[in-house]
């Protein structure tokens, strides 16, 4: 999948997801919640997070948003909210 159809999938989508999130501390966590994509404007995604995070008899709400910026025709950088980088997504045919 090419980055354009990548972003013409995903935008203005609703997903379930399901993870583990390992803490540098050791702590394990299991994040639950829903992942949407909304369009930003052409070349770029807002991504958000939004659920519950469980672990060692704790519980609480966590929501985190990212934006998904088309770089190449393969490549997506995704930033954090305030703009500063997370990390590439590098697409292979």
């Amino acid at each position: 999948m090419n980055q354009i159809e990548f972003f013409d999938t995903f935008a203005d989508t609703d997903w379930h997801i399901q993870r583990q999130i390992s803490h540098t501390s050791g702590m394990q966590y299991l994040f639950s919640g829903t992942a949407s994509f909304d369009r930003i404007d052409a070349t770029r995604l807002l991504y958000t997070e939004s659920g519950t995070c469980k672990g060692k008899g704790l519980k609480f709400e966590a929501k985190r948003s990212y934006i998904c910026a088309k770089e190449s025709e393969f490549q997506i950088d995704v930033q954090f909210a305030d703009g500063s980088p997370f990390y590439l997504i590098r697409c292979i045919e």
